[in-house]
């Protein structure tokens, strides 16, 4: 279910003196997609979503400054023990270039708008036919290894 694919980018001059990085490896995993009333006035929001049933064990975050998702698959050894805020503490944003560390916030708990603002979407707890799955690529969060 899950197959990575690497980008490459180079990295500023701040990322190097602060030791931080960019997130390179992209996941594939099986997700849902709800078109959900998150605010006044905005109807039919797309929100992404997972459900926890049989041997899945991902969960999703979101970085509150642009918006990307992002993955984490947390039966990585890696990743075992850890917050989400420890496992994004030394990475950098793909898309906006800010630090993780600031703007890493758990998903769909927090969902960003697109002006900005800050809400959160709780999905149902039916589980959807596996007909109505995606399969969808994000950006995966691991731990620095330095």
């Amino acid at each position: 279910m899950c197959c990575g694919r690497i980008y490459f980018r180079e990295r500023s001059n701040d990322e190097k003196r602060y030791n931080q990085r960019i997130l390179v490896n992209k996941k594939k995993i099986r997700c849902y997609k709800a078109f959900a009333y998150v605010a006044p006035n905005i109807y039919n929001f797309p929100v992404y979503f997972l459900t926890y049933e049989g041997w899945s064990n991902f969960s999703f975050a979101i970085c509150i400054n642009c918006g990307e998702l992002f993955v984490v698959d947390w039966e990585n050894p890696a990743t075992k023990g850890l917050s989400l805020n420890e496992i994004a503490f030394s990475s950098i944003c793909p898309t906006c270039n800010n630090s993780l560390k600031d703007t890493i916030r758990d998903y769909p708990k927090t969902i960003r708008l697109p002006e900005g603002e800050l809400k959160s979407y709780i999905p149902e707890t039916n589980i959807p036919p596996d007909s109505e799955s995606l399969i969808m690529e994000f950006f995966e969060l691991i731990p620095s290894s330095s």
